[in-house]
């Protein structure tokens, strides 16, 4: 007993001693304590993975001397225009008239630029191979070494595969229109084949013309071709003119070998990612000539009506995203600079409303992280706010910027697309640069897109989530090294095209630590470059300056090579995991890891160690703030209420798809993302079936099957089997019939018979003197 009350004495003398110990690992002076509580406020914004990068810029490298070498061209035409080619080879034509005023007589030159040796790049002009002037030039996506020039006459092609030209002359002209010729992406998507590097495709006249063998040799297509699209393999989708204002729409699986039609009257058609969508006018509704969209995906051999607002011949469709789960589409009004932007569910068909009041012409897919997509809305004529979404359109919320006045809350709106001006660069990303951004933009409540004086550059590098300011002078920026590389020009302009570079200035792992080139003023000096160029995969270490140097008219280009400022090629060691959306942890059902550069790491990653491939992905559980939208039929209210409410004017029970009877009705006005492989969504959901309003009983599926657009030899299949059938009927009918006349024929004759055998015997017992009695004792037979 003693012994406890010893022990029991001992503890609380034990505890008395702490709560008057002061313990100098628990004190913090008043300054660390709000730098501490600070740091945690920021750990508790930005969790799990997300790296604060506004770090005190430690450059511990000297300025690197780079060798600079001027190149200077014997040529001064007015006007150049330039691709990268395979590895570190440029084509540039140059030109006395630019692109968007050319005529007849322009002059232009070919060359071909290696820049495989930096330090001593070889040029070769091309004219004994080009005798005609050039309009423009497309260099194929799947196989570099391949080009197209389109001379100015639309009639002669100049091809390029590898070292040898091709000349092809055609006796009609291209029948394109001169602003698709213009657009380099578009001439891209009709000229080349998505998936096969040797099929080139082009109408001249109104017939198509098609390469199997990049180019060399042409082979002749259909004529009265309005509008082709490649499809998969040998696949080529067209339209053709009809006897009324519609179009009749083919399909060829073998390169015009066969083909067939898939729909008689149509509009307009798209195909990508293997959907193939239609434009259709409303049979039902030729007053307002409303139309609608059909989606096939199977290729065209069967079409589903897509749930989605019928425009007016005054609105337009415009697919502006397209991915294996969803579609992203903007619903416009051609006399309106916005409209409304859907997002489909992962069968194309039902579409709801993701945004409203949408600027048409900004719209922006993030390459550098799946499902991140920024678009503005206008708030005035002149000035737009910028928004953001994380998870491909299911919710909109503005850019929250950090590092704001007095931490007051403020956002970052940026130029989203440089359609509006074309002296402003666009956002930036890559697909190779994982979770970088660039971008220009201002800090405040809204955007004035007639300003461009305020503009300043910024940077993420965690996917859009958090921004900051780079190079507060601004300038032109480039990815390299698979984003390892940011290559920053500061500048001062000198005229409308040309600018003088002030500062040369790179960062590497993507951080805002910029290291300045030590520029050589004498080679420098005078030298006015008119723009800046890094090859398209984001993979080299070469940016490519082109301008005019000092007072000379003739083109020199500047080839400066980042090699000779990084120590050493990055290894194992030097790179750390970056997870995408590491604040939600989970997108799209799963989460994903890939490797980057540390930020302490000064190197560059070589081509055996480019290590930004997914390594790592998990399944996670459904939540409904981060893997559901709303239904078709429903939209968001403004404000921090996520709720999904229904739009007034829809309903569901009007909108099934032909042939359905039942749809699908949530008490939340939820469904699951488009694309969204998380676990456990029905226990959310909680998903009831109610009939469709064409639907009654048996009888109402036949209305609905009757009413269902199905396509006209679907009907006359069904009509002919009902024929038959019917014929069959009536023929068993009529041999039941003659049997059955036959078999009572011979009753007849047995009953007759039976009677007369009666009455002989009657006749019989009559002369034998049998009693009245005893015959009325004999039953007749009962038939």
């Amino acid at each position: 007993m003693n012994s406890i009350v010893k022990w029991v004495l001992f503890l609380f003398f034990f505890i008395f001693l702490l709560r008057n110990t002061n313990c100098t690992k628990n004190t913090i002076p008043l300054q660390l304590k709000d730098t501490v509580l600070s740091n945690l406020q920021e750990s508790r914004d930005f969790p799990l993975n997300r790296h604060k990068r506004d770090h005190p810029c430690e450059q511990s490298q000297n300025s690197p001397a780079i060798e600079l070498d001027i190149n200077a061209l014997d040529e001064s035409k007015d006007h150049i225009r330039m691709q990268w080619l395979e590895g570190d080879n440029l084509i540039m034509i140059a030109s006395d008239q630019s692109a968007t005023s050319v005529t007849q007589n322009a002059h232009t030159s070919v060359w071909i630029i290696d820049a495989t040796n930096s330090h001593s790049v070889l040029v070769h002009k091309q004219d004994e191979h080009i005798d005609n002037s050039i309009f423009t030039l497309v260099v194929n996506p799947l196989d570099k070494s391949n080009a197209v020039l389109i001379a100015y006459d639309l009639r002669t092609l100049y091809v390029l595969h590898g070292n040898t030209w091709t000349v092809k002359e055609f006796t009609s002209a291209i029948s394109i229109d001169m602003r698709t010729l213009l657009s380099d992406e578009t001439m891209k998507t009709i000229l080349f084949h998505p998936t096969n590097p040797s099929y080139l495709m082009l109408p001249f006249g109104n017939q198509i013309f098609y390469s199997k063998d990049s180019g060399t040799e042409w082979s002749e297509g259909p004529s009265n071709i309005v509008r082709f699209q490649w499809g998969r393999d040998d696949t080529v989708y067209y339209t053709m003119k009809s006897a009324t204002t519609y179009y009749e729409f083919y399909r060829t699986d073998d390169l015009f070998e066969t083909h067939r039609l898939i729909q008689a009257h149509i509009l307009k058609f798209y195909f990508e990612t293997n959907i193939l969508f239609i434009s259709k006018q409303n049979e039902d509704d030729m007053t307002n000539k409303t139309r609608a969209i059909w989606v096939s995906t199977d290729f065209g051999d069967n079409f589903n009506f897509a749930h989605i607002p019928e425009v007016t011949p005054e609105q337009y469709y415009d697919i502006i995203a397209v991915t294996d789960s969803y579609v992203m589409l903007h619903l416009g009004n051609s006399s309106s600079v916005s409209g409304q932007l859907f997002i489909s569910d992962s069968k194309f068909t039902s579409y709801s409303l993701s945004l409203n009041n949408h600027l048409s012409q900004s719209f922006y897919q993030v390459q550098s992280m799946r499902g991140v997509y920024i678009a503005s809305i206008p708030v005035s004529p002149r000035k737009v706010q910028t928004l953001i979404t994380y998870n491909a359109g299911a919710e909109w919320e503005r850019i929250q910027y950090h590092d704001c006045p007095n931490n007051e809350p403020c956002y970052l709106n940026l130029y989203v697309s440089d359609v509006l001006n074309k002296h402003i660069q666009g956002i930036q990303s890559h697909s190779n640069a994982k979770g970088l951004l660039l971008g220009y933009g201002v800090v405040g409540e809204y955007l004035d897109i007639t300003d461009t004086s305020t503009l300043k550059p910024y940077m993420s590098a965690d996917g859009g989530y958090k921004w900051e300011k780079i190079l507060s002078t601004g300038g032109q920026f480039v990815i390299g090294n698979y984003g390892n590389l940011l290559v920053g020009v500061k500048s001062s302009t000198l005229d409308e095209n040309c600018f003088s570079i002030t500062s040369l200035q790179f960062t590497h792992s993507q951080k805002n630590c910029w290291i300045e080139v030590n520029l050589e003023e004498s080679k420098l000096e005078g030298f006015k470059y008119c723009g800046l160029n890094m090859e398209p995969g984001a993979s080299s270490l070469k940016a490519f300056f082109w301008g005019v140097n000092g007072d000379s008219d003739n083109w020199s280009f500047l080839i400066v090579d980042f090699l000779d400022a990084f120590d050493r090629v990055c290894g194992k060691s030097d790179f750390e995991d970056f997870t995408p959306h590491a604040a939600t942890g989970c997108l799209f059902g799963y989460n994903e890891t890939f490797q980057r550069v540390k930020s302490d790491s000064f190197c560059y990653i070589g081509t055996n160690e480019a290590k930004l491939t997914e390594h790592g992905i998990n399944r996670c559980v459904c939540r409904e703030e981060f893997d559901f939208e709303c239904d078709f039929g429903y939209e968001r209210k403004p404000g921090p209420n996520t709720t999904c409410f229904p739009i007034p004017g829809y309903d569901l029970a009007q909108h099934c798809s032909p042939g359905e009877h039942t749809y699908s009705v949530n008490p939340l006005g939820l469904r699951i993302i488009a694309g969204d492989n998380c676990t456990g969504a029905d226990s959310i959901l909680k998903e009831t079936k109610k009939f469709c309003s064409n639907w009654d009983g048996r009888i109402g599926y036949v209305f609905s099957f009757f009413n269902s657009h199905q396509t006209t030899s679907l009907i006359a299949g069904i009509i002919v089997l009902l024929l038959a059938v019917l014929c069959l009927f009536l023929a068993v009918f009529f041999i039941f019939r003659a049997w059955l006349r036959k078999k009572k024929s011979k009753e007849v004759i047995a009953y007759k018979s039976l009677l007369e055998a009666a009455e002989d015997a009657e006749d019989n017992s009559s002369c034998l003197g049998e009693s009245d009695t005893e015959r009325n004792d004999v039953q007749p037979l009962e038939f």
